[in-house]
């Protein structure tokens, strides 16, 4: 995955509205996340360390895989958690994908044209591999 972090992640202060938005959002959506999804495993993000950086990617919480439980996505949220994602394994295996999902991501600068340009020809290239 190349973007796992295994430390521990440290509590994060609530600091603006948006925090006790985040939180309110998955106290709601979280049982209905469980309902639809199971326990798989997850990847969760927290917001970057400066305005203009990536997320910080998480799939571990104290060295154990995170699993996608209503009071777990609550608690990750409570202390910084922001998105969920999954690469959905199989439940009882987190080594075995059920499912593969590729990520073709814009550059985060906008002013990056010629690399912009590099990812519309992946896709394309992608598209073509997936359609053969």
């Amino acid at each position: 995955m190349g973007r796992e972090h295994t430390r521990p992640m440290d509590v994060l202060e609530p600091s603006a509205s948006l925090d006790a938005a985040v939180v309110s959002h998955y106290q709601l959506v979280a049982p209905i996340m469980e309902r639809i999804f199971g326990r798989i495993p997850i990847v969760w993000t927290t917001p970057p360390p400066l305005p203009d950086a990536r997320p910080v990617y998480h799939a571990k919480f104290f060295g154990h895989y995170s699993h996608l439980t209503s009071e777990h996505v609550q608690h990750l949220a409570s202390i910084g958690a922001q998105e969920f994602h999954s690469w959905f394994p199989i439940v009882e295996d987190p080594q075995r994908a059920r499912f593969a999902r590729f990520l073709l991501e814009r550059p985060w600068s906008d002013a990056d044209d010629a690399l912009l340009e590099n990812v519309r020809r992946g896709a394309l290239i992608f598209k073509a591999l997936l359609e053969a």
